[in-house]
């Protein structure tokens, strides 16, 4: 048995039972040492359960109430001990285990969860009350020598050390004293729930949701955290959520997975005079993507938990829920913004880039990757282009857009990749990438510069383009057929015959120029018609593709080629039917070399999008 606590110290909660014979008893003490502890200063909890003529027993784990715990053994267990004897035999079990915490500034704080739990049938056998720990101010002063322990076997979790045994190896000598570990400076727990005031909440009686962000006004781009708490009159509780925050206008990461549990690290919180445990339920990340008034939705959960202890107490049921959240959120600086900004980008910004090879044949394509990483989602502010290099044509190929939220700061990464083909011998740089991104802390804008390699080519310079460079043939805007006469207007009544003839012949005039309006009116049409069906017949178009190549006309060859097959591909998809294999390789070799200007292989591409048509007609 340990030696009596001191007074206002250590409190105890007797829980009696009565066997056949002899008396159940079980009881859980705490004790703190030293008596009076400091802030920032190590300091002991001694847990101890004991228990006579009573079934193997443990003590559930200690919440200690916004405590930093440094070491923690776990409750007591008696489940080691051999329970002997009959009627009348007295039988005493003692254990005890000792929490190593670190309070972070003066006050009071709050430990629950005591009691002693029957291992064999989960009930509880002792229960304390909560336990009250007022630390002091660190006045600087040297601790308290302890007193040195005996030379002998060091002692397990609950035993003295026994003298008379010399130290094992492997075991630190007690006599020894352990090395001095540097202990960092306290930072206060952002996830812990604000102390002070109530705010970010709607008070409730049985239970409440409780929203704070570390930045209510962010800048566009601006990494804000939203942290949401669950208030309820007990140590915990069981919740399923009803609905989810809404954050229009942010785009938004999790920062936490509860993996079924309600909340995370429950703590006890003095709310207008009650005691309430405070779970953390959500955590998200928050990026503004546009500037002004920004509303997060109110939250709300169905919550269950015990109120009382765990013998007499009552489950209660309820549904918790929050109020909204309104962040102001900022444009960026427009002193000193560069001209090519983006609002959003945010640093420190990093740049690197790359290419597949650093050398190839004119004509063929070499791939240039990009890559960025920052503060935020990088997907949506995307690279600026590239200033364009005389005999190289760029286009922009694949992109990719992540996040890593290991951490409180999220940060993004972008790859970009561009397509380059040289169009002649020699040596190409590509230049300089720089990207202008805002410092949020001081509000400046710096700027993150990547100095691009050099593409080196060999071969035949390809053949100048016939024409400047046209759209997408299916999209292509058309010319307009008629032009607006530039002869001058002739007047009617230039003599006294014309004006006779004009005047004697007004109706046959009216007639004679319907009858024209009308006739031209068909015939219209019917070019129209005819022009349409020339447009739209994949026939038609391939045998002018044929007649354009044997001009030496390659690109508007390939051009009609392409609308040709997409023609034919569009009347089978009209039918309900997908196009095979080799419809997707033909069009893929014409807008290749398309593309890379290959007049080389113009026939033969001519020659498989013939035979993609035909199967494409077959199959209609």
């Amino acid at each position: 048995m340990r030696a009596p606590f001191s007074a206002g110290v250590a409190l105890a909660a007797w829980a009696a039972l009565a066997p056949a014979e002899a008396l159940g008893v079980a009881r859980v003490e705490l004790q703190l040492v030293p008596p009076q502890p400091v802030a920032g200063t190590p300091f002991r909890i001694v847990y101890t359960l004991h228990v006579q003529n009573e079934e193997p027993a443990s003590g559930a784990p200690l919440q200690c109430g916004g405590l930093e715990v440094l070491a923690n053994p776990g409750g007591p267990s008696t489940s080691s001990f051999a329970v002997l004897g009959g009627a009348g035999f007295q039988l005493s079990m003692t254990t005890s285990v000792e929490y190593i915490v670190r309070a972070p500034r003066p006050g009071t704080y709050v430990v629950t969860g005591a009691r002693a739990v029957s291992q064999a049938s989960g009930r509880v056998l002792a229960q304390l009350p909560p336990f009250t720990v007022r630390v002091l101010a660190g006045s600087g002063a040297a601790p308290a020598p302890q007193p040195p322990q005996p030379q002998g076997f060091p002692g397990f979790p609950g035993f003295p050390p026994m003298p008379g045994f010399p130290p094992m190896p492997g075991f630190p000598d007690p006599q020894t004293p352990p090395p001095e570990v540097p202990r960092p400076a306290y930072e206060a727990d952002p996830d812990a729930p604000p102390e002070g005031a109530l705010t970010g909440a709607q008070f409730q009686q049985d239970g409440f949701l409780r929203y704070a962000v570390d930045n209510p006004t962010p800048y566009v781009g601006q990494q804000v955290i939203l942290r949401a708490w669950l208030y309820v009159p007990a140590g915990d509780a069981a919740c399923d959520p009803v609905r989810e925050p809404s954050v229009t206008g942010f785009w938004s990461e999790s920062l936490m997975l509860l993996r079924g549990l309600c909340a995370r690290r429950w703590t006890m919180q003095n709310v207008n005079g009650r005691l309430y445990g405070a779970g953390m339920v959500r955590k998200i990340a928050l990026f503004p993507t546009r500037s002004g008034r920004l509303e997060v939705g109110p939250m709300a959960m169905t919550v269950e938990y015990l109120q009382g202890d765990g013998f007499f107490g009552t489950r209660r049921q309820t549904e918790a829920s929050s109020p909204s959240l309104v962040l102001e959120a900022r444009e960026p600086p427009a002193r000193g913004r560069p001209s090519g900004y983006v609002p959003g980008t945010l640093g420190p910004l990093g740049l690197t880039s790359e290419l597949d090879r650093p050398s190839c044949t004119v004509g063929e394509t070499v791939t240039l990757r990009l890559r960025a990483e920052g503060n935020g989602y990088l997907g949506s502010v995307g690279l600026p282009q590239l200033t364009p290099v005389d005999g190289v044509r760029m286009h922009l190929g694949a992109s990719r857009a992540h996040t890593d939220t290991s951490s409180d700061q999220v940060r993004g990464t972008l790859e970009q990749e561009v397509l380059l083909v040289p169009t002649r011998p020699g040596s190409f740089p590509l230049g300089l990438l720089q990207v202008p991104w805002l410092d949020p802390s001081s509000g400046t804008y710096h700027t993150a510069q990547a100095q691009l390699p050099t593409l080196v080519a060999t071969g035949a310079a390809l053949e100048p383009e016939p024409g400047a460079h046209t759209d997408d043939p299916q999209v292509a805007l058309e010319p307009l057929r008629e032009e607006p006469s530039l002869a001058p207007p002739r007047t009617l009544f230039t003599t006294v015959p014309r004006a006779a003839l004009a005047l004697g012949f007004p109706p046959g005039a009216v007639v004679l120029s319907l009858l024209g309006a009308i006739a031209r009116r068909r015939w219209r049409r019917r070019e129209d018609e005819a022009l349409a069906r020339a447009r739209s017949d994949p026939g038609s178009l391939l045998a002018e593709a044929r007649r354009c190549h044997a001009a030496g006309d390659a690109r508007q060859a390939l051009d009609l080629a392409g609308r040709a097959l997409a023609q034919a591909r569009k009347a089978l998809e009209a039918d309900g039917r997908s196009a095979d294999a080799g419809v997707a390789e033909a069009q893929a070799r014409c807008d290749g070399a398309r593309f890379a200007g290959d007049t080389a292989e113009v026939g033969p591409v001519l020659d498989s999008v013939a035979q993609a048509v035909a199967s494409l007609e077959a199959g209609a």
